[in-house]
């Protein structure tokens, strides 16, 4: 969702077509502004969707950002600390990340390749419900990145997670 209202265009909600798209038709739009869990501001919301809680599980979700190689290790060491307390876990990944988390008493739920948002996109939510109906006591999930339709895909998990970002 685009606000051409504004003295500079700006996106209230990223969608199905990238900031880069976009700034070849407006160059000068700009990404949305980045609401966390400390951000109290009063004004109001020009757009749906823009709080930072937005269709969440019911069960806690965390988000990891950071390299590959520093998510997967943090996402398994926290898999195999909730266990360690008896949780279930449930993890949302990439085919790539498969390997790392064979035979580790996780639900995985694959949302596809990483380089493909539009894959990873349309398979966000079904992996949610389907790991919520599971019976999983969290939802751990990697971060893809923010180019192309990354940025809408990270918007909706950054709102699943209610801001709940491990950087790593």
């Amino acid at each position: 969702m685009l606000d051409l209202c504004a003295a500079i265009p700006t996106i209230l909600r990223p969608g199905g077509i990238s900031l880069e798209a976009l700034r070849a038709i407006v160059p000068q739009v700009q990404p949305p502004t980045i609401r966390t869990a400390n951000t109290h501001d009063k004004t109001a919301y020009k757009a749906p969707g823009q709080l930072l809680v937005h269709y969440s599980p019911t069960v806690p979700t965390f988000l990891f950002e950071g390299s590959i190689e520093a998510i997967r290790i943090a996402m398994l060491a926290e898999v195999q600390r909730r266990q360690q307390m008896g949780e279930q876990v449930g993890v949302l990944l990439a085919d790539e990340d498969l390997a790392a988390f064979q035979d580790n008493g996780a639900f995985v739920y694959s949302l596809g390749k990483a380089h493909a948002p539009e894959q990873i996109a349309a398979r966000l939510f079904a992996g949610l419900r389907t790991l919520e109906e599971a019976g999983v006591q969290v939802i751990l999930c990697r971060s893809f990145g923010e180019q192309g339709l990354g940025m809408a895909v990270r918007d909706r998990l950054l709102k699943a997670a209610g801001g709940k970002v491990i950087y790593v």
